[in-house]
């Protein structure tokens, strides 16, 4: 079933009003294409569909913005696209570099000295320390983002603040947990 251009502004006018059939057609129609899309970028078949429904959720709330200067299909893969690499940049399994059980057990052995257990152990206690001493608002930033692993823009929400002072609030507090723990390695 394709749609063609005049019908797909048609649909998102009436989606714009309300009208939940239109919007159901309008994803019905760009899922296959979606699905490809984000399918070509994303190697977990998981992700690829959290990805199209976070997609489509995405476009539902903020259809309000499209304003009709490209096609509808263009917009909602620029929404997978941004998506996807929020995905990349965020997801712990891409962010960092995981290593296996023998190189953490071998990691394990050459630190198993009671001087180093006891070194590793001050380091600790101090980056707790210098946690608590941030703001309490640094600290929710800290413990969301590096913890909880939540977006950026959550953050921001949840606090009234913009994404930009979240990503600075975070640089200068990881900055200060360095220099707090750099004298001890």
């Amino acid at each position: 079933m394709e749609i063609k251009y005049d019908e797909t502004n048609q649909l998102v006018s009436q989606a714009r009003s309300g009208c939940p059939n239109s919007l159901e057609m309008l994803f019905r129609e760009q899922r296959p294409k979606l699905h490809r899309f984000i399918r070509n970028r994303v190697s977990r078949q998981e992700d690829i569909e959290d990805l199209v429904q976070d997609t489509f959720l995405w476009a539902q709330q903020g259809l309000s913005s499209f304003e009709g200067k490209s096609r509808f299909s263009t917009w909602i893969l620029g929404i997978a696209n941004n998506l996807i690499r929020n995905h990349y940049n965020r997801s712990p399994e891409y962010k960092y570099d995981f290593v296996s059980d023998d190189v953490l057990d071998q990691a394990h052995n050459e630190s198993d000295t009671p001087e180093a257990n006891l070194q590793q152990e001050h380091r600790i206690k101090q980056l707790e320390y210098s946690i608590r001493m941030l703001p309490k608002d640094v600290q929710q930033i800290v413990e969301w983002v590096a913890i909880e692993n939540y977006p950026y823009q959550r953050v921001a929400d949840e606090l009234g603040i913009t994404v930009p002072s979240v990503k600075s609030r975070l640089f200068r507090a990881r900055t200060s947990l360095k220099e707090s723990v750099m004298p001890l390695m």
